[in-house]
């Protein structure tokens, strides 16, 4: 949104379900300002948020929003794996995208093995059952970005890859591991192919932004047209600071940014 969670409204996980079942997971419902894409869409660009934060029963006009929800892995086999309310808009893209979701049982050891063994030490149950989630989830939505911008005219496409927050403490963190060894440095490499894979569907042309981190200690990095190479980011620039950058590639501003 541009906006600190104070002023946005987004404070927590989970918030009551609009039908009315019990409690899920937050969405734009909830956000006192719009986001980034909300504005896009207002100006009639052709945005896709694959998988973002924030995002659950959010819906854009002329764009397409697949929750985080539609990619949480909640049945114990891919059979029993619905579309939660609220995680997919429009739902007539269900055809085209609910099968391109990656369920844990969808991996095979052959795939798991290798990113465990580079850990070293014996592999605890839990270790591989929070890799398999993670390794899932984010796998699933990269199948849909890819497919998206593969076969969409979009102007936009924000795609968040969930899999080293989701590995909860089980591994070592790669800042305290040698270079390339571990199983988190495995799937570093992993979102380096992910990335390469986007911005070669999306061509030359187009800027790439690859953001993360936390509050405290974020980190970012643009590359292509218009982009300086090499150029550092001025000093005092954080995670708020991409809405209305992402904003300004389309001539647009927001002066309460």
């Amino acid at each position: 949104t541009g906006r600190q969670p104070a002023d946005s409204g987004l404070l927590a996980a989970r918030a009551p379900r609009r039908d009315g079942f019990g409690a899920d997971l937050a969405g734009a419902l909830h956000l006192k300002v719009p986001s980034f894409a909300h504005y896009l869409d207002d100006a009639g660009k052709r945005c896709a948020l694959v998988n973002m934060s924030g995002t659950h029963f959010d819906e854009l006009a002329g764009g397409i929003v697949a929750s985080d929800g539609f990619f949480e892995i909640r049945a114990h086999s891919y059979a029993q794996w619905g579309i939660p309310p609220g995680a997919l808009a429009p739902l007539t893209m269900a055809g085209q995208l609910a099968d391109l979701r990656v369920h844990p049982e969808d991996l095979e050891p052959s795939q798991l093995g290798p990113l465990v063994a580079s850990e070293g030490g014996p592999t605890r149950p839990e270790q591989l059952r929070t890799l398999a989630k993670a390794l899932a989830e984010t796998s699933g939505a990269h199948a849909v970005a890819t497919w998206l911008a593969e076969y969409d005219e979009l102007d936009l496409c924000a795609v968040r890859y969930p899999v080293l927050t989701g590995l909860g403490g089980m591994f070592a963190d790669p800042a305290q591991r040698e270079t390339g060894k571990g199983a988190a440095w495995s799937l570093i490499a992993l979102l380096d192919a992910f990335v390469a894979r986007m911005l070669a569907l999306a061509g030359n042309d187009a800027v790439m932004m690859v953001t993360g981190g936390t509050e405290a200690r974020p980190f970012w990095i643009a590359s292509g047209p218009g982009v300086a190479v090499d150029e550092l980011w001025p000093e005092g620039t954080t995670l708020y600071d991409v809405a209305p950058s992402l904003l300004s590639w389309f001539g647009l501003v927001d002066p309460s940014m």
